[in-house]
């Protein structure tokens, strides 16, 4: 008995020294392999100095979640202060985002900068350089222009949240030469939900006499905002307009002219602004002290030779070909210049709103950086006097991957997961238990893919335009009835050959009886909603229809359908507001009004939630 007893003590100790072992192991191995690293490095750098060249800084490559090295640095933060290391200002991509599109944003524009960067790099080490040497120095090529150092990235939230980009360590830190704010604004034009503590921080600083007003004025800034244009112009862009206002009175310089973009452009203006950061991070030079215009830089150097401080060491060569040796080169840098300055003072003057109407096609890749090589097709719509049309490419696009087939310029239709389960004889929806309606014989279409709510729980990813009116181009009802009828028979023939689905429930599914005008959007928007519910009880098709309680007229001026949904989402203003978002300020009345006209609508109504 007690040799099993010690048997047991045995193994549990055995059991316990098993973890301590390998976590002494692994730390063992970590040092390692960190000072084979470091020796490594060392090497190099000797070896880089040996050779006379000079040490550049690379670009940190983040990873693919936008995070940094585990505490919101930089990899390169990790070796600070190393030997031969050269410090210069960093790059920061700041964003604030309600739905993620800010921050994908961002990372695509860290990703073009740091490929720009690289190859400017590469080309400068390439090409040939006009050595600057002191005077008494004994290294040549030690200054020299060529030896741009390339500045970190870095991509970090706008919010006072972890360790990201908050008010504190925009305004305080000293690391940043040019600052890009990606911004996103949410509802009634406020900050999202995980800025608005920064937003509202920022904005104290700005009104505080106590905080000096040139504290942004070491470092350059760019802002992007997106928006809707649906909100109206008081709140559209309004969080990426104060994050303006409130840097610029902090005493930031912009190097490009801000751009807020709405939903429907927001590609071909990302496009726009990325190129023109790209040309002008092209220009400068990244420097400990700041950030430096190349021919700027040379026309010092050009001042401080005529003064005798420095000296050029291949002096002949350069007479002829060097930039700032140029008579014709230094007229041109003096056009460029005063251009610069009338530029700025035009920005100045009027900052807001000079890019933002700018809309092209997605597929648009070519525009030039001033954008206005965009499509021909949104030029000759803008001069003509006719509306445009809802489903422009990028919008085709997105709902085209969701499953929608698409009708005319403003409508679709798709297979109801009810549909498909009774096509498999799974059974169908609530119709089939309370009014015995088959559901594969039931068409879900809407004749307006436009709504004038942004539902925080729709579930059609926000595609669909938002508006109070329906301003696009209106398709006739007979078009589409008859491609919505079509589409639906196309997507039926599809589910031939799936399991559970028998020819004879096929055939039957081809006859269209019953349609749900629901999907994305709100139908009672489309100005010809009653001739297209005539026409579908012309030719034997029940009308089921939903809306959301914001269109009230139109609700009473609608004719009679087979059965009518309300969705209400909440039962307060402030509830209804924080989830639907609507665009009206009238809102709660609008939603008040359809509750009393639907008690005077003769046909079966229904109050219903979360069916936009």
């Amino acid at each position: 008995m007690t040799e099993s007893i010690s048997e047991a003590l045995w193994w549990v100790l055995l059991g316990a020294l098993i973890p301590l072992v390998t976590l002494t192991l692994t730390t063992l191995l970590d040092r390692w392999v960190s000072r084979r690293r470091k020796r490594q490095m060392e090497v190099a750098r000797a070896q880089a100095a040996k050779e006379g060249k000079t040490t550049w800084m690379e670009p940190n490559v983040h990873n693919s979640t936008g995070k940094t090295n585990g505490n919101g640095s930089t990899i390169h933060d990790a070796v600070k202060g190393s030997k031969g290391r050269v410090d210069v200002k960093k790059i920061l991509i700041a964003y604030a985002t309600q739905s993620n599109t800010a921050c994908k944003l961002a990372h695509k524009l860290f990703s073009t900068l740091s490929t720009t960067l690289h190859e400017s790099r590469d080309e400068m080490q390439g090409g040939s350089s006009s050595c600057v040497c002191s005077e008494g120095s004994s290294s040549c090529c030690a200054t020299s222009h060529t030896a741009r150092h390339l500045p970190e990235l870095k991509v970090l939230q706008l919010t006072e949240e972890g360790r990201q980009c908050g008010v504190e360590h925009l305004l305080e830190s000293q690391a940043y030469g040019l600052v890009i704010l990606i911004a996103s604004t949410y509802t009634d034009g406020t900050a999202p939900e995980s800025s608005q503590v920064f937003a509202n921080l920022l904005q104290d600083a700005y009104t505080d006499f106590r905080v000096p007003r040139d504290t942004l004025a070491k470092k350059k800034f760019a802002i992007f905002g997106l928006g809707d244009i649906a909100y109206g112009e008081k709140h559209f862009n309004r969080f990426a307009k104060n994050l303006y206002m409130w840097c610029k009175g902090l005493g930031a310089t912009f190097v490009v002219p801000p751009v807020y973009a709405s939903e429907a452009n927001t590609i071909p203006l990302f496009n726009v602004f990325t190129a023109s950061l790209v040309k002008w991070v092209g220009r400068v030079t990244f420097t400990a002290d700041g950030v430096t215009i190349l021919k700027r830089q040379q026309k010092q150097l050009k001042e401080k030779k005529e003064k005798g401080q420095i000296k050029l060491c291949n002096d002949v060569e350069l007479q002829g070909n060097a930039t700032y040796n140029s008579e014709e080169d230094e007229e041109e840098e003096e056009r460029e210049e005063e251009d610069e300055e009338t530029g700025r003072k035009k920005r100045n003057h009027n900052s807001e709103g000079d890019v933002e109407d700018v809309v092209t096609d997605d597929e648009d890749e070519g525009e030039d950086v001033n954008g206005q090589s965009g499509s021909v097709d949104h030029a000759v719509q803008a001069l003509s006097s006719e509306p445009p049309e809802l489903l422009y490419p990028r919008l085709r696009q997105n709902l085209q991957r969701q499953g929608y087939h698409l009708v005319g310029s403003h409508s679709g239709v798709k297979l109801c997961r009810w549909t498909k389960a009774m096509l498999r004889g799974r059974g169908g929806c609530y119709k089939h238990t309370f009014y015995n309606i088959v559901s594969h014989q039931c068409m879900e279409m809407t004749p307006s893919l436009a709504c004038a709510n942004k539902c925080v729980f729709c579930w059609r990813h926000h595609t669909n335009p938002v508006s109070r009116t329906f301003r696009w181009k209106v398709d006739p009802p007979q078009l589409l009835l008859a491609e919505g009828i079509a589409g639906h028979q196309k997507m039926m023939k599809q589910m031939r050959g799936v399991p559970g689905v028998t020819p004879e429930r096929l055939e039957e599914g081809m006859h269209v009886r019953h349609c749900a005008l629901s999907l994305v959007g709100e139908p009672i928007m489309y100005p010809e909603i009653n001739t297209f519910v005539d026409l579908l009880h012309e030719q034997g098709i029940s009308s089921f229809m939903v809306t959301n309680a914001q269109f009230p007229e139109q609700l009473h001026a609608l004719k009679p359908v087979t059965q009518l949904y309300l969705s209400i989402d909440a039962p307060t203003p402030e509830e209804l507001k924080r989830v639907d978002r609507p665009l009206f300020e009238d809102y709660w009345e609008r939603c008040l009004a359809c509750v009393r006209e639907l008690r005077r609508k003769p046909q079966r109504t229904v109050f219903s939630s979360d069916a936009c």
